[in-house]
């Protein structure tokens, strides 16, 4: 598995981590579920994270602390959610991944981000420092249930 990208996307994923900075950016990738699957779309999202977020996630990761603060973690409403799969399906796509910023922090997931992972997903992380993207990297869970580098091509 793994994924394809244009240039106009990967633009678009940066503008939206600039813009967010310093708090995380997040949003979805639209296409179809493929080998090397072609994003058809990249949706920015709104980070919805706050106290609802944190109570909601603590399940997830019991272990590690959550702060309110969208600098350092990020939600997707289960709407917006909703409502970008019911669009894609209209138009025969899925939501093949997520994608969220780490600002001033690398491109690899955190203990918090593999916990709240699904297994159909390849997730991009992208790494802001003081405002401008430095780093894509694509992850996706491995059978061991680990995020493993997964393939990220780039397309003119």
């Amino acid at each position: 598995m793994g994924l394809s990208l244009s240039t106009l996307q990967y633009d678009t994923l940066c503008a939206h981590g600039a813009a967010t900075y310093p708090e995380e950016c997040c949003g979805v990738l639209v296409g179809r579920g493929e080998a090397i699957a072609p994003v058809i779309e990249v949706v920015p999202l709104v980070n919805v994270w706050g106290r609802a977020a944190v109570t909601e996630s603590l399940a997830a990761v019991a272990s590690e602390p959550r702060s309110d603060s969208r600098r350092r973690n990020f939600a997707i409403a289960p709407a917006d959610l909703l409502r970008v799969q019911r669009q894609a399906s209209d138009r025969h796509l899925t939501i093949i991944g997520i994608y969220h910023s780490h600002p001033d922090h690398p491109a690899i997931p955190s203990e918090f981000d593999r916990a709240i992972a699904w297994p159909d997903y390849d997730y991009l992380i992208l790494s802001v420092h003081q405002g401008q993207t430095v780093a894509v990297e694509n992850w996706r869970l491995n059978d061991h249930g680990e995020l493993a580098s997964s393939p990220l091509l780039f397309t003119p």
